[in-house]
């Protein structure tokens, strides 16, 4: 098995239909999704960021038979935190952030539709507290050694590689179908020349039928 790692260059240049519409081809494709957030738990600028995700999977269509019934649109999401330091541990950051708010209302209303959707798009949705890779504040300015990693933060990284591996036995599939080389080379191009056509709300979105 070979593993390949790809970066969505552009995000952030226009706006988020054009955030998605990069993003969807390596969605589709991709059996593990990293989210890298370094900063504190703020659940309003993280959610609006995966909202992005909600977005381009929004514009999915399965289609039905061939083995896609209760097929997710992407593979399975990781929302690493890195060097986290900040109050919480890992089961209640979770909860902070993917848990449905019960009563909510304004902001809260507009958080539980990105929760849902994401819940609808991904196969499974993890939280991972990565602590800082050294002990000592000063090292963070200097390039970092395996000799210089803490105990803690190498625990925290096998947990999170073992996680991949796990999910990576597998390979991807689209309609009970492994999603071979070929079968990436033959599609991903067709979703990255489809044009982009204007939704109700006046907003490019792209649609894609994906049936094997």
């Amino acid at each position: 098995m070979r593993v390949g790692f790809v970066d969505c260059e552009g995000q952030g240049d226009r706006d988020s239909a054009y955030d998605a519409r990069i993003a969807c081809p390596v969605l589709l494709s991709a059996k593990c999704v990293i989210f890298n957030w370094r900063d504190t738990l703020l659940k309003d600028r993280i959610l609006d960021l995966l909202g992005v995700m909600c977005r381009a999977a929004s514009t999915v269509d399965l289609g039905s038979g061939n083995g896609s019934a209760g097929e997710k649109p992407f593979g399975h999401l990781h929302i690493v935190f890195r060097d986290w330091n900040f109050e919480g541990d890992q089961r209640s950051v979770e909860a902070q952030l993917l848990g449905i708010e019960v009563d909510a209302d304004g902001d809260g209303a507009k958080r539980n539709v990105v929760r849902r959707a994401l819940a609808a798009a991904f196969e499974s949705l993890t939280v991972w507290l990565l602590p800082p890779p050294t002990e000592r504040v000063a090292d963070l300015r200097k390039v970092i050694t395996n000799d210089m990693l803490s105990p803690d933060f190498n625990a925290a990284v096998r947990s999170l590689r073992g996680a991949l591996c796990a999910q990576l036995v597998a390979p991807r599939r689209w309609g009970g179908q492994p999603l071979t080389g070929p079968r990436l080379a033959d599609f991903v191009p067709k979703i990255a020349q489809v044009p982009c056509n204007a939704s109700a709300h006046n907003q490019p979105t792209l649609h894609f039928r994906c049936i094997f």
